[in-house]
């Protein structure tokens, strides 16, 4: 089993792939925040939707000193993706930053005609100065965007606690069913997710909670302070995001994924996390580099 080990900043990853073509990735948390997180111990995370790359789009020499990554010694910004985008030989459906291939999509579930232009807090789906979702072509998912409006039941700042009633997968601990109103809706993970699939949310009626592995396709590492894209996921905070994963040694607790630096820990999951639902849209394109 053939195995890459890159560290990008403050994020070490480890990945391997399988024989059956499957990569498994385990990331090491540095924290950042202080919440109790799991950094001292190595999450495996596996899924059927393949990889974005990381974003990364600068070398370095042995110095420290930025270097063109066309000519640098082999390392994450001269490899994958994102590499290919810089020489531009990497065909996109849509468009976004280095390997990244995106599209945004309307609340009906269609693509918006205009891709170009930013997001603006009372702009139109025809304008295209709003959007409801990002299609990702590269891994198939469809990712809900946030909105800015204090009274919207998609509201950005709202949080909510870990709350899966189905013993088959919440790891013998349901969490908290919090009964707190956010916006017309409980604040726990499952009246969110009820609401979202009630909605027929971009023409999709199949939104959960994202794993890890699917959180860590929207982390671009170029970025400071927040490991995400705002021009196509605006309102997005630089703080933790709940995964559908219950942290397997202490079942009262739950993985998540923290946008500031793009690194993984654990906490309670009656904790109130930020949430970022995703849909399997099945739009991959074919395979590229």
């Amino acid at each position: 089993m053939a195995k890459i080990m890159l560290k990008l900043s403050s994020i070490l990853r480890v990945a391997s792939i399988s024989t059956a073509g499957v990569l498994v990735i385990s990331l090491a948390s540095c924290g950042g925040n202080n919440s109790s997180s799991a950094s001292s111990s190595l999450a495996p995370i596996t899924g059927s939707h393949p990889l974005n790359d990381t974003g990364t789009r600068f070398c370095r020499d042995n110095t420290g000193e930025l270097i063109d990554c066309l000519v640098s010694a082999p390392q994450d910004g001269s490899h994958g993706r994102d590499y290919a985008a810089l020489k531009g030989e990497l065909a996109k459906t849509g468009a976004g930053p280095a390997g990244f291939d995106w599209s945004k999509v309307a609340w009906d579930g269609s693509v918006l005609a205009q891709q170009s232009e930013h997001w603006l807090g009372d702009g139109s789906e025809a304008a295209g100065t709003r959007w409801a979702c990002v299609q990702d072509h590269h891994t198939g998912l469809l990712w809900e965007v946030k909105s800015g409006l204090e009274d919207h039941p998609q509201y950005a700042s709202l949080r909510y606690s870990w709350y899966v009633p189905d013993a088959s997968r919440n790891g013998g601990n349901a969490g908290l069913e919090n009964s707190d109103d956010c916006n017309g809706i409980a604040c726990n993970t499952l009246a969110y997710i009820e609401y979202l699939n009630s909605e027929n949310y971009c023409g999709h009626n199949n939104w959960r909670l994202p794993t890890v592995n699917e959180l860590m396709t929207l982390v671009v590492t170029d970025n400071i302070d927040l490991a995400m894209d705002s021009n196509y996921f605006p309102n997005a905070k630089n703080d933790q995001y709940w995964s559908n994963q219950s942290y397997a040694p202490i079942r009262e607790r739950a993985w998540y994924l923290y946008f500031s630096d793009g690194s993984t820990g654990s906490t309670i999951k009656e904790a109130p996390n930020f949430l970022r639902l995703v849909a399997d849209s099945h739009r991959a394109t074919e395979e590229s580099p």
